[in-house]
């Protein structure tokens, strides 16, 4: 309380104990800084309740959650994490599935590298991709876990088994070069836009086989000049 509030301890003296991949909860304590005592640096992250709920910004520290720790596929601990021995209803594997894009009409990623490597269990689980993703699927964002986006297959255990953390396929749009000229023929004030296009030498790059792409130049001047 008072001048040693704190959101992990209230007093710290530095150099006397090393602190390492520590976390405090914001929310819950209503603090902003982790020491009461003093503007020290350390490591030692304030996290908001959600964030504490979520395993994998402790395995980005360092934490052992292949032998220690463990998140509760019972909710346990209010979602919070928990020792592994002390409840057997957690994960046993915890697995990343990574963003990835490409441009409308190109190959897909490779989808052997969508489990992010470093992750506990990422050696276990197999990814390729659905039916519904292919070299002309529309441009857009695909989440993976919609259906025939992809498909994901374990090789120990069950899906039970594995925190999953879905990505998504983002497909950008192509883009077209126009080259070329175009003429068009005189025509007398009617207070319409259309006009006869005399001649017409515009092309179109970059295009994929089997699209139906054309070039149509149109005008929105009416006006006579």
């Amino acid at each position: 309380t008072g001048d040693l509030a704190g959101g992990f301890v209230g007093d710290h003296v530095p150099n006397r104990v090393g602190l390492e991949a520590n976390f405090w909860n914001t929310e819950t304590t209503g603090q902003t800084k982790w020491v009461g005592n003093s503007s020290e640096s350390a490591d030692v992250i304030g996290l908001s309740s959600a964030e504490m709920k979520n395993p994998f910004n402790f395995i980005d520290e360092g934490w052992d959650f292949e032998r220690v720790w463990g998140k509760s596929r019972k909710g346990n601990n209010n979602g919070y994490m928990v020792f592994k021995r002390l409840d057997d209803t957690v994960y046993g594997h915890y697995v990343r599935l990574l963003d990835t894009a490409k441009t409308y009409g190109n190959a897909n990623p490779d989808a052997g590298n969508i489990p992010k490597a470093s992750d506990p269990g990422a050696d276990n689980v197999t990814t390729n991709w659905g039916s519904a993703i292919n070299k002309t699927t529309d441009a857009g964002t695909y989440a993976y876990n919609t259906p025939n986006v992809l498909g994901v297959s374990f090789d120990k255990e069950t899906a039970e088994d594995y925190y999953i953390k879905y990505g998504s396929l983002t497909i950008d749009r192509r883009l077209l070069t126009v080259s070329g000229s175009f003429d068009v023929a005189d025509k007398i004030y009617d207070g319409t836009p259309n006009v006869e296009i005399s001649e017409n030498s515009l092309s179109l790059a970059n295009t994929i086989a089997g699209d139906d792409v054309s070039i149509a130049p149109e005008f929105k001047q009416t006006k006579a000049g």
